[in-house]
């Protein structure tokens, strides 16, 4: 089965677009977050998800003629925890979603060591200060967008060809996204040719997570896009599709997750996205 691609998304002040297909290997998708107009009192914050994967992020005020304040160029870890986002006007966070295992090689960041963390790059990558002098110059996010990928596109290029230990940790990564939605963990393993122990470690070491963690995550993340497309879900066909055994066992994993039932986080999501949309 072929990675799922990402498809473009915008969700009130949030909207995503796939990569270029020459980095799909290595970035999930690029994003940006930043709403026109004021926030408004019934919703006043964007909820943040459980997400393996860890984004190169530029963060500033901008102001209407596009100009840049308190620029940040930083790393987001893995998030293993829900937290509420407070939406603010003239805010801006623009990004770029890598898969876990390529954050060491491209950013010189272990992905499990920022779990749950936003730390500036120039703690890990020395290339972090030029780049940054550039993002401040750029008078519109979609500007910030192409210097992002740019840079990963010019590091994956200096970069070696992986082999070895680190070859063999990348093909368990991506054998994992290639799997049927049940059963994932044993049939990622059979796909590398390995047992499902020795297949944990190679994907720990190369993401920073638990294969079952990741797994966990990424099908409620699915499900959860593929509920936002339609007016009204119908659950119990929407778990099954998604690899759950049943209903109850969905609404149970999106509590233990999220923290929310199914119905009340599309609620929320659905609340945010009418009363905001996105800055173009």
């Amino acid at each position: 089965m072929a990675p799922r691609t990402p498809v473009a998304q915008t969700l009130g002040g949030y909207r995503q677009a796939a990569p270029p297909p020459a980095l799909a290997a290595m970035l999930e998708c690029a994003w940006v977050h930043a709403i026109a107009g004021n926030t408004d009192p019934r919703c006043p914050a964007h909820q943040v998800l459980p997400d393996p994967s860890v984004n190169l992020v530029f963060m500033c005020r901008r102001d209407e003629e596009g100009r840049v304040d308190a620029p940040r160029l930083a790393l987001i870890g893995p998030i293993l925890r829900p937290y509420p986002l407070a939406l603010r006007p003239a805010h801006e966070i623009v990004a770029v979603k890598l898969h876990p295992e390529w954050s060491r090689p491209l950013l010189g960041a272990q992905a499990r060591e920022h779990a749950d963390r936003i730390d500036d790059l120039h703690e890990v990558n020395d290339a972090a200060g030029p780049l940054l002098d550039k993002l401040a110059c750029t008078r519109h996010w979609s500007e910030a967008s192409r210097l992002l990928t740019g840079f990963i596109q010019t590091t994956q290029s200096r970069m070696a060809t992986s082999a070895g230990r680190q070859a063999r940790q990348h093909e368990a990564a991506m054998a994992l996204r290639r799997a049927p939605l049940r059963h994932s963990v044993s049939a990622a393993a059979a796909d590398c040719g390995v047992g499902p122990r020795h297949f944990r470690r190679l994907f720990e070491v190369a993401t920073g997570i638990t294969p079952k963690s990741y797994s966990r995550i990424r099908r409620l993340l699915q499900l959860l896009a593929t509920a936002d497309a339609v007016q009204r879900p119908d659950w119990a066909t929407l778990a099954l599709a998604g690899g759950y055994s049943d209903q109850s066992h969905m609404v149970n994993e999106f509590r233990d997750i999220t923290g929310l039932t199914p119905t009340a986080l599309l609620r929320e999501r659905r609340l945010e996205a009418g009363l905001y949309r996105s800055r173009a």
